[in-house]
């Protein structure tokens, strides 16, 4: 239980050691992921009761996960995190004021918390905290102190970097706001991270009601103390599929001029805004499977592409011999070519594709191949949170 004492807002060191020596606040938060947070407290002089202690609880909404491509962390479209998932969590503490007008606005609730999916669907976590059970910093103030919530997933990131709000300083417990992010992705398709931020939640505050000295106290504004944080995708998903009746052998395949490291200066917008895109590199993957239709699956950091960008494919086609004095298959071995993934120069019916990849955005390219070309029989451009949408762009033939 961390218990937090002391009219007086103290720095944030101070609040870990001496766990504020007047005023108690019962904290408690059990976990089941949403990401659910909040707070209220009301003046106490001694330990609260038992039954007053209100614990937060998480649980995580609206991501689902199929796991059948890229790195373990994978939310694919439709589903929800997979057992054994460790979302990082940050909780601000608000004495008797509120995330924009609070002084410190420092991270003294949660810090770097680690939340972890069970069996069973809920979220744990350790030490348990509870909600502030105080409704200002004196016996008759009418004010409430709050909590705010921000995360991202996975907790242990390879490439992910926070720093302190417009510095290339570390983020620490000392630091207010919510972090600045910079990510490399992994150039590996299989090994890439599906990197997540939730909405962030700001002033919350328990709903409970108790009787002290004969006087009821009513805390208004989060219903059954739980307290939901919605994740949003910070990448783009793209995905390079083989159009169907497509009869080739696939042998290699080649993305030129992506790049995988980028800033994101306000982890709290919506939508996320991606800068400083760089690390422009060369994707090439031999012996290439298929999957359903699919031969290639990016979690790609969110960019405006390059012009020159394209995407080529080696391979092998046959055609059945039309000639009965030579019954054998015809077999093309090797036959490599390419195709930029936008054009949007010359006669309007020959421009087509997206010039950028979006945050939260699903990109899907079909893709045909011939003996003396390969084309895009259809670029689709999926709603957010990866759910295909009917944003169709035709390719001109």
């Amino acid at each position: 239980m961390l218990c937090l004492c002391g009219p007086d807002r103290l720095h944030r060191s101070q609040k870990q050691t001496t766990m504020f020596e007047r005023k108690t606040y019962g904290i408690l938060a059990a976990a089941a992921l949403m990401l659910l947070s909040a707070g209220c407290a009301k003046v106490s002089d001694g330990p609260l009761p038992e039954d007053w202690r209100i614990p937060v609880t998480f649980t995580t909404y609206g991501l689902q996960r199929t796991g059948t491509k890229a790195d373990a962390s994978y939310v694919a479209p439709g589903a929800d995190f997979a057992e054994g998932a460790v979302v990082g969590v940050y909780g601000f503490y608000h004495d008797n004021s509120t995330f924009a007008t609070d002084p410190d606005n420092i991270a003294d609730f949660m810090y770097h918390t680690a939340l972890t999916k069970q069996s069973d669907g809920s979220w744990t976590y350790s030490p348990i905290k509870y909600w502030p059970n105080e409704y200002g910093t004196g016996a008759n103030s009418t004010d409430i102190d709050r909590l705010s919530f921000w995360g991202y997933y996975p907790r242990e990131a390879a490439g992910l970097n926070l720093y302190k709000p417009g510095t290339t300083t570390a983020y620490d417990n000392d630091t207010p706001g919510i972090p600045k992010a910079t990510f490399t992705q992994k150039e590996n398709p299989d090994e890439m991270i599906d990197l997540m931020f939730s909405a962030p939640l700001f002033d919350l505050y328990k709903t409970q009601e108790h009787t002290e000295n004969a006087e009821t106290h009513n805390y208004g504004a989060v219903t059954d103390g739980q307290v939901t944080l919605k994740f949003r995708h910070a990448l783009s998903l793209v995905e390079f599929q083989l159009a169907e009746g497509t009869g080739a052998k696939l042998n290699s395949l080649t993305l030129t001029k992506i790049k995988k490291t980028g800033t994101v200066e306000d982890c709290s917008t919506d939508p996320l805004v991606w800068s400083d895109v760089t690390g422009s590199y060369d994707l090439h993957k031999e012996n290439v499977t298929v999957v359903g239709s699919t031969i290639l699956t990016l979690l790609a950091i969110p960019q405006d592409l390059d012009a020159d960008a394209t995407f080529s494919l080696n391979y092998d086609i046959t055609f059945e011999s039309s000639d009965p004095t030579h019954p054998d298959p015809i077999v093309y071995k090797g036959d490599s070519f390419s195709v930029k993934l936008f054009k949007k120069t010359g006669p309007v019916a020959e421009q087509y594709g997206v010039t950028a990849w979006q945050p939260g955005k699903h990109y899907i390219y079909k893709i045909s191949a011939g003996l003396d070309r390969i084309e895009f029989e259809e670029i689709v451009e999926a709603g957010d949170d990866w759910t295909v949408g009917n944003n169709n762009i035709s390719v001109p033939e």
